[in-house]
C-alpha cells in the first residue's frame, strides 16, 4: 500500500485538510482535519496531519505506510538540495519507525494557530 503524503492534504486520502493559499501556501487546518502525533521507536515524536475519518480508522497495520509516506514527502522537500545532504537528513529517519499513537489534535476553532486535543471520533 502506497500513500502519498501531500502538502495541506490527508496522509492517507488526500482530502484537503488545510486551507489551500492562491499561491499553495498552506493555511489554518479546516474541520475535517487532525494532526496524530506518533511516539518513534527512538523515543521522539512526530505529528502526521489526516482527515478525521482515516485518523479513527489508522490500526498498527497501517504504521508503516504512514511512515513511508512521511520519509517519501521528505525526500520530494529534499530533492533540490546537494545528494549528500539529502542522505545526511533521511537515513536516519530509515532507522527509526512508529511504534503507536499518543494523541490526536486539532487546531482550536477559538485561537487560530492554537493546537487542542482532539476528541471527535475518539
Amino acid at each position: 500500500m502506497t500513500w502519498d503524503k501531500r502538502p495541506g492534504c490527508c496522509t492517507r486520502c488526500e482530502t484537503p485538510v488545510y486551507e489551500i493559499g492562491p499561491n499553495g501556501a498552506v493555511g489554518r487546518m479546516t474541520d475535517l482535519g487532525t494532526q496524530v502525533e506518533f511516539l518513534l521507536s527512538d523515543g521522539t515524536e512526530c505529528d502526521v496531519t489526516f482527515c478525521t475519518t482515516c485518523a479513527a480508522a489508522l490500526s498498527p497495520g497501517d504504521f508503516g505506510a504512514v511512515w513511508d509516506a512521511v520519509l517519501d514527502a521528505t525526500g520530494r522537500e529534499l530533492a533540490d538540495r546537494h545528494p549528500t545532504e539529502r542522505v545526511m537528513k533521511t537515513i536516519p529517519m530509515t532507522r527509526i519507525w512508529p511504534l503507536a499513537i499518543l494523541r490526536r489534535r486539532r487546531e482550536s476553532p477559538e485561537q487560530p494557530g492554537v493546537m487542542v486535543l482532539d476528541r471527535r471520533g475518539a
